[in-house]
């Protein structure tokens, strides 16, 4: 019976290896000849040759993934629509995403979202725009998390201050979980329109009609 060699991730049998070294005591040139002479008997035909660990020796494994690198652009702000949107330097109309302000329609919520977004970028910011998977919407508008020149990112700040709500649609969920903490963070501590019920009726139920005289929603 053939003596044998144990390892955590195979077995080979000594006889084989000790042949197998015998030809070249390189190990990675040792396996090329495994490979290469399959007449001999050595070949991937014998289930007990590991081929990871010949793949291993080979260089033959692939790589660990890389994570793909989130495109981004330069938006210098030329006018701020309301407490979710603006308007950059060249016509460019930006949405931020994962997030929902009031509408200005909606009176002092509304005016109070822009207040705090002119607050945080005014005209003439120069702010990076970080895409995520699908770069605009239906309208045209760049789909994007902003980015202060000190390196804070707008749709948390606006979440931070209590001045939005999350709103997510898929593909672009790259930082929803950063954002839903910074809005649970805020409507616990009832910090900015939370204070104010500001959001009985939500933005987006607004939008639709769904909102009665007192700002609540109907039911």
């Amino acid at each position: 019976m053939t003596k044998t060699t144990a390892s955590a991730m195979h077995v080979v049998p000594t006889t084989e290896a000790a042949s197998v070294a015998a030809l070249n005591p390189n190990p990675v040139q040792s396996a090329r000849r495994v490979l290469l002479e399959g007449h001999r008997g050595v070949a991937a035909c014998r289930p007990h040759l590991s081929i990871a660990v010949l793949a291993t020796l080979l260089g033959c494994t692939n790589p660990e993934p890389t994570p793909p690198v989130a495109s981004t652009e330069t938006c210098v702000v030329q006018q701020i629509g309301d407490g979710d949107s603006l308007t950059c330097e060249g016509g460019r109309r930006v949405r931020l995403l994962l997030i929902d302000a009031p509408e200005l329609a909606q009176r002092e919520p509304g005016q109070q979202a822009q207040r705090a977004f002119v607050g945080l970028a005014p005209r003439g910011t120069r702010l990076r725009l970080e895409l995520d998977v699908q770069p605009t919407d239906t309208h045209g508008r760049t789909l994007a998390y902003a980015y202060l020149p000190d390196g804070r990112m707008v749709n948390e700040e606006l979440a931070r201050l209590g001045m939005v709500v999350t709103l997510t649609y898929p593909p672009n969920v790259r930082h929803v979980e950063r954002i839903q903490a910074a809005v649970e963070s805020a409507r616990r501590s009832r910090h900015g329109l939370w204070a104010k019920d500001a959001f009985r009726c939500l933005p987006r139920d607004f939008r639709g009609g769904r909102c009665g005289e007192g700002g609540g929603r109907r039911r």
